[in-house]
Parts: C-alpha cells; structure tokens; sequence
C-alpha cells in the first residue's frame, strides 16, 4: 500500500481528466454533477470511496487499485507525466 497523506486524489483525477481530453463540463455531465462540484472535486485531497468507484469508471482509470494499491505501473506512469503539470 502507498502512503496515503502523499496522495492527492483531485489532481490525478484532473491529470486523467485532461489525459482523456474531456472537458470540466462533459466531466460533469458523465458525473450527473455541477461543473462546480467538478472544480472541489479536482482540488480535494481525499474523496468518498463511493465517489471515487464512479469516477473510476467514467474515466476508465482504477483509482483505488493503481493509486492506493499501487498494482499497475504502467498506467500510473501516464497519469503521472500529466502530473507534472502541478509540479511546476
């Protein structure tokens, strides 16, 4: 398992967001949310599990199983280079 204080949710569902080319509004639309609730949502450090299952399957990315488990370095490894974004 990964640290978990390390992990900040809202940015790497941003980074697979952008990954994915989708829009903040078509995000939201997938989602059945505000485009409000999208920008807490990106800017969180932690999320509702239940939350997080359904955003893993909109974007088609494991959350649970690559970020918290860490089972999947290949797919980790494209998030992470969108991360970069936020290390600058």
């Amino acid at each position: 398992y990964k640290d978990l204080a390390k992990i900040h949710i809202g940015r790497l569902i941003d980074a697979r967001i952008k990954e994915l080319g989708l829009s903040y509004a078509e995000f939201a639309r997938r989602l059945n949310v505000e485009r409000t609730t999208v920008y807490n949502i990106v800017r969180t450090k932690s999320i509702d599990v239940e939350r997080l299952i359904k955003i893993s399957d909109i974007l088609d990315y494991d959350f649970l199983r690559i970020e918290y488990l860490d089972e999947s370095p290949t797919a980790r490894g494209r998030v992470q280079r969108q991360m970069q974004y936020y290390e600058k």
